[in-house]
């Protein structure tokens, strides 16, 4: 009789703490006249060595232009390498994070927490096509490579990192 309410009590708490632990990538704009600042959010309960994030910020319809990605103030300030690549042509922008594997090179990996990783510099450069878009992370094709939203672990196997999309008005 104590035997199932147990049981459903420790289903329950399992399946909450599995909801709970998720890994959880969320942007955050500030806008002004002239610019718009898109801070990128990581929550992680995993330990990430790497991640590959592509962004379809939909320049083009929104009347933006990309200034720069900046990893200044980050919790990634640790990592080997940290740079961004935009690709104008798909409204993209592709960032790369990643730990070096080489013991000699002082880097670590991202440990457990939450905060900044990074920080998208837009400006207004003429009146938006669209009056909104949602950033999505599309994989991006360039050439023969094909770049997908990934998060990886030490081991190198992959982490579920969940992406909370932002709409964006144009007219704000």
């Amino acid at each position: 009789m104590f035997k199932k309410p147990f049981i459903m009590l420790v289903i329950t708490l399992l399946a909450a703490s599995a909801i709970m632990a998720r890994n959880n990538l969320q942007l955050s704009p500030s806008i002004t006249n002239h610019a718009i600042t898109v801070e990128l959010y990581l929550v992680n309960q995993d330990t990430l060595s790497g991640m590959q994030i592509p962004l379809d910020l939909g320049l083009s319809k929104l009347g933006l232009q990309l200034d720069s990605v900046s990893f200044a103030g980050s919790r990634i300030g640790h990592f080997y390498e940290c740079f961004y690549t935009e690709y104008p042509e798909q409204d993209k922008v592709f960032i790369f994070i990643l730990e070096s594997a080489n013991a000699e090179i002082n880097s670590s990996p991202l440990l457990p927490g939450s905060g900044k990783i990074a920080t998208i510099h837009l400006k207004r450069v003429r009146t938006p096509l669209a009056s909104e878009h949602t950033f999505t992370t599309r994989s991006l094709k360039d050439e023969n490579r094909d770049f997908k939203f990934y998060f990886w672990n030490n081991h190198g196997d992959e982490v579920e990192v969940n992406y909370e999309p932002l709409r964006l008005n144009a007219r704000q």
